[in-house]
């Protein structure tokens, strides 16, 4: 039967309700029940359930004290963290979207955005959201002058993974986070509007529900300097500023691993500047080294298959990965004589070279 992930899953019970099914040999029922039984064993191994916090995730969050934040985040479908960097940062950051304005692809226009992108505690929680090695999918800012009361409230009411055909997924795509950057987020400054639980519901937003927005919709609201973050799949708005002045913020949207991301930034971020970040890197999808790309003269990889499956999944170990692969090795090549010969006499030429040096 197929999966909603577009996997196949086999259906064992049949043969196993048989003592022996016809056409099956005894043999290979007998392995395909202890597969099956392995299956159920590690089936909570395979992938990070939805809001839970993979062992390699709870040290970070202890640190920076967000099980507050995690827990909200999942009976809400948004969370406001705040103390996320310095009010020096801040300022510089508003002085930046200022100078440059409003749009999206704004990601390279000022050196600032990219460390606010790579924030450790926003990144804790796009991790948490969309799994291990998120992506970067949008960078945009957004100024807004005021408005008055009664004014239409845009963009209307939608989620973010509005591409994403409903049932949504159990697993979170996406996660955006609102730096609030000219002053406190409040219903009076614009701030984002959602409706809290919606993102249980697993799917957009009805004509009817869009056209009664309004009796739905809670503002947000955090001092100047926080970061509002809600789930890809939350119904949200944005609001009206009544108050003198202009609203600031940056919209900074995170992705699944495997997920296209809404911009790129070939040629436009210096490499230089990439490659000297590793979580930069990492944002960028520099690191999954053009897997999802492949070409004829880049041919499928299973090595990196099995990686990226592992981190898509939440569950990717870098150690523990190179030491399945080198006792894997290992007894491949006790099983294959003629490779191990070839094997030992490569690497004797190796420390041969080496001795020359």
């Amino acid at each position: 039967q197929a999966t909603c992930s577009g996997f196949i899953q086999f259906d064992l019970t049949p043969i196993q309700s048989m003592a022996h099914p016809p056409g099956v040999p005894t043999g290979l029922q007998d392995k395909l029940q202890f597969l099956q039984q392995q299956e159920e064993q590690a089936e909570s191994k395979h992938t990070v359930a939805p809001y839970e916090v993979a062992p390699w995730l709870r040290s970070t969050i202890d640190e920076l004290d967000m099980w507050g934040n995690l827990r909200e985040i999942e009976e809400k479908g948004y969370t406001v963290l705040t103390d996320v960097a310095p009010p020096a940062f801040i300022e510089d950051f508003c002085a930046a979207a200022k100078r440059v304005g409003s749009g999206t692809n704004k990601m390279h226009a000022d050196p600032i955005f990219a460390q606010a992108a790579c924030n450790r505690k926003v990144h804790a929680l796009a991790e948490f959201m969309c799994g291990q090695q998120p992506l970067l999918s949008q960078f945009a800012l957004s100024i807004k002058d005021q408005g008055k009361p009664g004014d239409p409230l845009l963009p209307p009411l939608h989620s973010d993974q509005f591409w994403v055909p409903a049932p949504f997924p159990e697993h979170n795509q996406l996660l955006t986070c609102c730096w609030a950057l000219d002053g406190d987020y409040t219903a009076e400054s614009g701030s984002t509007h959602v409706v809290p639980g919606s993102h249980r519901l697993r799917r957009h937003p009805t004509k009817n529900e869009e056209k009664h927005s309004r009796e739905l919709l809670e503002p947000t609201s955090g001092p100047r300097g926080c970061v509002v973050c809600w789930d890809g799949s939350v119904w949200h708005s944005g609001g009206v500023r009544t108050i003198p002045g202009q609203r600031i913020v940056a919209h900074v949207t995170y992705c699944r691993i495997a997920m296209r991301p809404l911009e790129r930034y070939d040629g436009l971020l210096p490499q230089e500047t990439i490659s000297a970040n590793p979580l930069l890197k990492q944002l960028m999808g520099s690191t999954t080294d053009n897997f999802f790309e492949n070409t004829p003269k880049r041919p499928f990889s299973f090595l990196s298959f099995e990686r990226l499956k592992r981190i898509s999944q939440s569950t990717y170990d870098k150690e523990g990965f190179k030491k399945e692969l080198a006792e894997y090795a290992k007894e491949f090549l006790k099983r294959n004589p003629s490779a191990l010969k070839t094997f030992m006499k490569e690497n004797m030429k190796k420390l041969q070279d080496r001795s020359k040096l």
